[in-house]
């Protein structure tokens, strides 16, 4: 073989190879979404009426503070309203008939047993335009609103008892002829027994023809429990005089003579004054001719 080299093929040169000039669109899943506008979901809708109920239920506790008894069922939503309670408490400050319709039961006691020394007889028998006086105080506190009424009769009991409308109502003080106190104490004592006391008492005397209704009515307006109060005429203390059940036993205890409740009353610095100058004078009547004056 002939002694020479052997060349080996070199292979053709690479040409670099470009990629496809095509362009190759993107994804279908990159498409730009649609153009056209597309409504919110209908669900969406609901959001805007609800927000209409909590600016309607903002509404309601104005209707409740209108109605006391509601308004403590919903104590939240009385707070936000501060300026009508206040209104209420101005308003009942305004009207006292409304207050007396809030009053507690007040009871009624006429002390008739006295036998009118200085005016000849028992006063409770005498007749004024035609009524007697015991059957007009009776009538007076019946007017006002008292129940129940209760006299206490002393001298001449039995006669005195036929003017009553309801004998029944009558209670004897059998120690009348002592004073006052007895017939006060015998009174309150009868008002205690009963099966569902009153929360004040009334307390009227015969002799005081010039007291009428309204005078009652006015007093009445603040009964309760605890209450100690009289009539005044002209910054003068008078009658009548309302005591709360809560001091009936203390005041029986220390009634004594003449003087009836006026010791007891003198040591009460919670005691109220009710100015009645406008409905009367509270005059009383010791002689047939203060009947005529």
């Amino acid at each position: 073989m002939p002694d020479f080299p052997v060349q080996t093929p070199t292979p053709p040169p690479q040409t670099p190879v470009s990629p496809p000039q095509t362009p190759v669109s993107p994804p279908q899943a990159r498409e730009s979404p649609p153009q056209t506008p597309v409504s919110p979901p209908q669900a969406a809708e609901f959001p805007v009426p609800a927000a209409e109920f909590p600016v309607q239920a903002r509404e309601f506790p104005v209707q409740a503070a209108e109605f006391p008894v509601q308004a403590a069922e919903f104590s939240v939503q009385a707070r936000e309203f501060p300026v009508r309670a206040a209104e209420f408490s101005v308003q009942a400050r305004e009207f006292p008939v409304r207050a007396a319709e809030r009053a507690g039961r007040c009871a009624g006691l006429v002390l008739a047993a006295g036998a009118g020394r200085r005016f000849g007889r028992p006063k409770a028998l005498v007749e004024l335009d035609g009524e007697p006086l015991l059957r007009r105080a009776f009538r007076v506190l019946t007017e006002g609103g008292c129940d129940p009424v209760r006299v206490v009769l002393g001298a001449q009991a039995a006669e005195a008892r036929t003017l009553l409308p309801d004998p029944s109502i009558a209670v004897y003080a059998e120690d009348w002829a002592t004073g006052m106190g007895a017939s006060l104490r015998a009174g309150l004592r009868a008002l205690s027994r009963d099966s569902a006391p009153a929360d004040a008492v009334l307390v009227h005397l015969v002799d005081l023809p010039g007291i009428d209704a309204n005078v009652i009515s006015r007093l009445r307006a603040f009964a309760s429990p605890g209450v100690v109060a009289r009539a005044s005429y002209g910054g003068v203390p008078g009658h009548p005089v309302l005591l709360g059940r809560r001091w009936w036993t203390d005041i029986a205890d220390s009634a004594r003579g003449d003087r009836g409740a006026r010791d007891w009353l003198a040591t009460r610095e919670d005691l109220l004054l009710v100015d009645c100058s406008d409905l009367g004078s509270g005059a009383d009547v010791d002689t047939p001719s203060d009947l005529t004056t």
